[in-house]
């Protein structure tokens, strides 16, 4: 039982060398385009969490007290433990304050 090598099925050095080019210039043309996407992401989400919470406990806050929190209350600590100018202070807005996506407070 002998084989002839011609008649084996497989790929060649060469046919492999070009599906690995063929990848490797693929992965160049799209890892440019994401890299940056990052940071954006970051601001994204960022903004959305800005509009959705921290945006309407502001806006509960000022229909409960008459104002926004003022610098003197703490800021954005206002919302999490009552001021002492707070009279009508119906809190906690927040449970704690949220930290950015840069792990910033």
């Amino acid at each position: 039982m002998r084989t002839n090598l011609k008649n084996c099925s497989g790929f060649t050095l060469i046919e492999l060398m070009l599906v690995v080019i063929i990848i490797g210039a693929l992965v160049a043309m799209v890892m440019p385009r994401l890299a940056g996407r990052t940071e954006q992401a970051k601001v994204g989400a960022a903004q959305a969490d800005i509009n959705a919470n921290i945006a309407t406990a502001l806006k509960l806050y000022e229909l409960d007290n008459g104002g926004y929190p003022a610098d003197t209350d703490g800021g954005l600590d206002a919302l999490s433990t009552k001021p002492a100018s707070a009279n009508n202070w119906k809190g906690p807005y927040l449970e704690k304050k949220p930290l950015d996506p840069w792990g910033r407070s």
